[in-house]
């Protein structure tokens, strides 16, 4: 393309003057967006960042879950032998039902057959 007036250079020189302007502005914004990252990466990732906080936090939330997990089996097996010990009250106490049951039928037979009195009467002139 040739050039031959001077308004078209002005235009072209003034046209160019931006461009350089918006790319050192451009470059500008860039080092501050780099700025921010470094940042950024710091907080988030750096050794007092954010990440090693939460997975500090996400380390002690699991053990003590393993210890509750741990608690709550030992409750369970507390339950399951509580069941197990109730079930076997229940037979000792038809035992002893029945062994009072028999009892009382001795203790009526022996009385049937050896009448004891309750209270000796005795009688005057």
């Amino acid at each position: 393309m040739a050039i031959s007036n001077q308004g078209s250079l002005d235009a072209l020189y003034a046209a160019m003057k931006q461009t350089k302007d918006i790319t050192s502005q451009v470059e500008a914004i860039l080092q501050k967006a780099d700025k921010m990252v470094v940042k950024t990466d710091a907080m988030v990732y750096g050794d007092e960042g954010t990440l090693p906080i939460i997975n500090k936090a996400l380390k002690d939330v699991l053990a003590k879950l393993q210890k509750l997990n741990t608690t709550v089996d030992n409750i369970n097996k507390l339950s399951t032998d509580a069941a197990a010990s109730t079930s076997d009250l229940k037979g000792l106490r038809e035992q002893i039902d029945t062994t009072i049951t028999s009892l009382n039928e001795l203790v009526k037979e022996i009385e049937q057959k050896i009448p004891f009195k309750k209270a000796l009467e005795i009688k005057l002139p």
